[in-house]
This record gives C-alpha cells, structure tokens and sequence, in this order.
C-alpha cells in the first residue's frame, strides 16, 4: 500500500492521512511502531514541566507500550522523545486523543523552534 492510498487498518478506525504520511508506507499497519521525535527550544524546563503531563496520560493509553523523554546532555536545547505503540492504529489514536491536542499541539509546540518526527517499524 502507498502512502496516498486510503487505508483502513481496522473497521473501526480509520488511519488519518497525517499518520499515513508519517509511516509512508502501510507496512506498519500490522506491527509495532517506534516513533522518535526531536525537538529543539529554547524554553526547555516549561516544555518537559508540560511533557511530564503527556508522558503520564499517553503511558496510559491502550496502545502505547512505552514513552520517555531523553535529554541529550550535549544539546542543552534539545528533547528526544521515544515512543513506542503496538500498531499505527495505536498511534495515530495518540495524536487524536484531548492530551495530545491540548498539552502537545496547544501548549508545547508553540514552544519549540523545530520538531522532527521519524517512525521506524518494529
């Protein structure tokens, strides 16, 4: 499957042309994911205050197996962000759910002068 296609990972919910996007391809459809996200800021005692919040509401999600916050100690401005979820579906649900949209979209990445997101399949 390519990633323009629609996709339907289950019949419940649909996988979001954004995820899509991000996975580039719907290999990751039926296996687990590892997302790596990169941020730079030069705000970064708020933004890990707001990402202890998100840490603890996505850890309790269904699908996420695992979430941490890494502080690489030479990047004084930077925040890696390993996520790891059982499927796309699992992820894309993240990216939907009021604690990502709010803390994440509304409140961090305001904060931050770049943000990179790569998906691996696992």
């Amino acid at each position: 499957m390519q990633s323009g296609d629609s996709a339907v990972a289950d019949a419940s919910h649909p996988v979001s042309p954004e995820t899509l996007a991000l996975v580039r391809t719907g290999r990751g459809l039926s296996g687990g994911l590892l997302v790596c996200a990169t941020w730079e800021t030069d705000s970064r005692p708020e933004v890990l205050e707001l990402a202890s919040r998100l840490t603890s509401e996505t850890r309790a999600e269904p699908g996420c197996i695992s979430f941490e916050l890494c502080l690489p100690v030479e990047h004084s401005r930077r925040v890696v962000v390993l996520e790891r979820y059982t499927d796309v579906v699992a992820f894309d649900a993240h990216r939907h759910t009021p604690h990502f949209l709010e803390i994440m979209q509304g409140q961090i990445a305001p904060l931050l002068s770049s943000r990179q997101i790569v998906v691996h399949e696992v």
